[in-house]
Order: structure tokens, then sequence, then C-alpha cells
């Protein structure tokens, strides 16, 4: 089996936006020093933001610099074939690889079943249950509701796949 590729669970999905706004507003193109100046963000929270944006095939860096690409910018208006290749992007990530496959197989699944496949699975997250916990779960809520690829039921506390539109 393949080494996994792990999405950044620090990187919220408002943020990536916004970088991309930002990129948007200075033609495509600016470095990390200027992103952190312009956003506001200390260095160390932008980067998952980067890393997020460039793994989603948004962003590519070259040295210091963070380039929008023709996918970030379709993404951020809202283009439908963008939306699509970057739910693909995502779903070749963990945890979203394994949420698929378990909501695949049972139908739906808790948080608390997903972390079990995962560290089944050695894929190497932080050590503190609680805190893994609460990153793989903001980061379902974060990306995976807005990307339209899994729904929350917050009453029965389960996971399913959503009825992929567009």
């Amino acid at each position: 089996m393949g080494k996994k590729i792990l999405f950044p669970l620090e990187a919220k999905f408002n943020r990536v936006m916004g970088i991309i706004r930002l990129l948007l507003k200075h033609d495509d193109t600016l470095s990390v020093r200027e992103l952190t100046r312009m956003s506001g963000e200390h260095v160390d929270n932008l980067l998952p933001q980067v890393d997020a944006a460039k793994l989603l095939g948004f962003v590519k860096v070259r040295g210091d610099d963070v380039h929008l690409l023709n996918l970030g910018r379709g993404f951020y208006e809202d283009d439908a074939a963008a939306l699509r290749k970057a739910r693909l992007a995502l779903l070749r990530s963990e945890p979203f690889t394994t949420a698929m496959e378990l909501s695949r197989a049972a139908g739906t699944f808790t948080i608390d079943q997903l972390l079990e496949e995962l560290f089944a699975n050695n894929v190497p997250f932080p050590s503190n249950p609680e805190e893994t916990k609460q990153k793989v779960a903001g980061a379902l809520l974060q990306w995976a509701i807005h990307l339209n690829i899994l729904s929350y039921d917050g009453e029965k506390k389960l996971w399913s796949v959503e009825s992929l539109r567009s």
C-alpha cells in the first residue's frame, strides 16, 4: 500500500478561500511573507492553509512565492468542474478516503468508528486521541460539508455520503 496523503487538519475552508481572494487581488502571486502580513496570520497558522490549497490544486508554491492556479480561481468562482476536481483531490487524502470507504460500506459512521479505522490503518495523526478526534471532526465539518461530500446528522452523531450535486 502506498504512502497515505494526510490533509492538514488545521486548514480551515474560509481561510483557504481568503488566501485565494488575496492572490486574486494581487495578480495571482504573493510571497509567503506578503500573505502572512496581508492576512494577519502568523506564519505557523498560514502554512497549513497554503498546504491545503496546494493539496487541492488551488495553488503552487515555488520558493517563497504562492501562485494561484486556474483550479483555485475556478473554485473561488464556484465553477462546477473545479468543484469536482477539488472533491477528487480531497478524497485522495486522509481522513476523507477512509471516511468515504466507511460510509460506502456501512451507510453511516461515527467519528469514533472513523478514528478506529484510521488508527488501524496506521494513518499518522497526533498521539493524543481527544485532540485527534476534535481535529478530524473539525476537518470533516470544514471540508466534507463545504464540498458536499459527506452529510452529518448532529442529533444521531452520524456521518454519511452526501448525494453529490454538480
